[in-house]
């Protein structure tokens, strides 16, 4: 009985650990319920070791009976998965065959987006450093952007006092609006009464003197004074009656728009000393990185003095020479197949990345002959870092061959596994849609499509159906049944939440 125990047990054992090592060669399909089975044997047992092992167990029954058990019960629930198991939803796409130039290897040069090198608008001493070179900066940040501040006492003072006389022609033009008060008034009126009766006793005098005169009491030179004050009375006299009549009028036109444009000048200068004051805080453009720094805390700088670079790198830019003969063939928008070997051991980027042409510049060297054409793309990313540098080399993949015959399927049916690319073909036999995977060499793209090359020549060809969506975890020969995008995204999402 126990000879028989271990030789069942013996099989057992090797079948479990075929199948782990070689799932595919025990005829059984491959899910995922028998994972816990195979992993909880040990892989390093053959031979004498297996049935050693094998022997320590029977040694054992419970753990005998508990290993059987777990092999029947694993084995049901591949029977009932496989018995239960839907076909995949997926969505698939057609296999065209076009006219299309073949692609041309450029060498470019990374370069930023945007470069700029930030100049003082003003003279002053630097008071406070807020980036180091390598620094990421923003436009509207904790620090409202800034880069550099230098003093602001004087220029506050300057504004300060610029404010004050704009308070003065302030209240000087709304006495002129409101007018006269009551009080002025009445001071007028009051002055006019005085100066007419002076004017009447100035002319009662005239009057004795004059009576005088005629009995030559008195002489000519004392007639002469009187006169001469009692004319001066009258014209006192018009005067205060014309202040009287002026007040009670208003302020003329004239006088309120002289205020008034005293009033504007006044604003401006304090508009120029607020100004002032912000020039004396120089703040980054746009977001980017600080690349360059020419000045620390305390040193003097003049005005159109270089303190800081920099550089926006996401969006970069690469810049390529295009030959004239070839330039005619490339269009603005259109998209790029970009290659940076420099990133490729980054987070295990690949280096592969897609750019739109962005500008073509319609100048040509004239050493050269060539037109500088301007790829952008976004930029990769690691811990918050750019990964493409401005400086780094790139190959750049522009549609300026010749025409040439070639296989396009929608890009997002490439399956990219390691240094492997591969498409699944949908294909129909005995009423059921099975998938098949094709390895394939990938091209240049065109728009939503790219260029493809199966390994073997008749794997992929025109026509056929390739999954677009869903292929992630597809195996040669799984069924699947094709859906809208709707469906796929309902049923992924329900896959998730269970």
């Amino acid at each position: 009985m126990i000879a028989k125990i271990r030789a069942d047990a013996a099989s057992l054992w090797k079948t479990c650990l075929c199948f782990r090592e070689n799932p595919e060669s025990s005829g059984m399909p491959w899910y995922p319920v028998r994972l816990p089975l195979a992993m909880s044997l040990p892989s390093n047992l053959t031979g004498d070791a297996t049935l050693a092992v094998i022997s320590e167990s029977v040694m054992n029954p419970m753990a005998l009976i508990f290993r059987c058990c777990l092999f029947v019960c694993v084995l049901l629930c591949m029977v009932g998965h496989a018995q239960d198991a839907e076909p995949v939803p997926v969505r698939a796409g057609m296999v065209e065959q076009r006219h299309v130039p073949a692609g041309r290897v450029f060498i470019g040069t990374v370069e930023p987006a945007r470069r700029s090198v930030i100049g003082s608008p003003v003279s002053g001493r630097v008071d406070q450093v807020f980036a180091e070179e390598g620094d990421t900066v923003y436009a509207n940040d904790e620090n409202g952007g800034r880069i550099v501040q230098l003093e602001l006492e004087t220029v506050n003072i300057e504004l300060a006092a610029a404010k004050a006389d704009r308070d003065v022609a302030f209240y000087e033009l709304e006495e002129l609006i409101r007018g006269p008060r009551k009080e002025t008034l009445a001071r007028l009126l009051a002055e006019v009464e005085r100066a007419r009766s002076q004017r009447d006793n100035q002319s009662q005098r005239l009057n004795r003197i004059e009576s005088l005169k005629e009995r030559a009491a008195i002489g000519q030179s004392d007639l002469d004074a009187v006169r001469s004050a009692q004319q001066s009375a009258e014209q006192a006299l018009v005067i205060a009656e014309q202040r009287l009549a002026e007040a009670n009028k208003g302020t003329r036109p004239e006088q309120l728009a002289q205020f008034r444009a005293r009033l504007a000048r006044a604003e401006q200068e304090v508009n120029k000393f607020r100004t002032r004051v912000e020039h004396h805080t120089i703040r980054a453009p746009y977001p980017g990185y600080m690349v360059a720094r020419t000045i620390e805390r305390g040193a003097w700088i003049q005005q159109g003095d270089p303190i800081a670079e920099i550089v926006e790198l996401d969006p970069v830019e690469i810049r390529v020479a295009v030959p004239e003969k070839v330039i005619s063939r490339i269009r603005l928008n259109e998209s790029i197949d970009v290659e940076v070997d420099a990133i490729r051991s980054i987070d295990g980027h690949s280096g592969l990345l897609v750019g739109t042409v962005h500008r073509i510049v319609p100048s040509a060297d004239s050493r050269t002959r060539s037109f500088p054409v301007r790829i952008r793309l976004q930029n990769a990313m690691s811990e918050g870092q750019p990964v493409i540098q401005p400086g780094m080399m790139a190959q750049v993949t522009l549609p300026v061959g010749p025409r040439e015959e070639a296989l396009l399927v929608p890009r997002d049916s490439l399956v990219l596994d390691g240094g492997k690319t591969s498409v699944f073909v949908v294909e129909s036999a005995d009423e059921k849609m099975t998938v098949r995977e094709a390895d394939v060499f990938a091209g240049s793209i065109r728009g939503s499509l790219i260029q493809v090359t199966p390994r073997q020549k008749t794997s992929v060809i025109a026509g056929m159906q390739v999954v677009t969506e869903g292929n992630e975890r597809l195996k040669t020969g799984q069924t699947v049944v094709l859906l809208d995008t709707a469906t796929v995204v309902r049923k992924v999402e329900h896959a998730a939440a269970n």
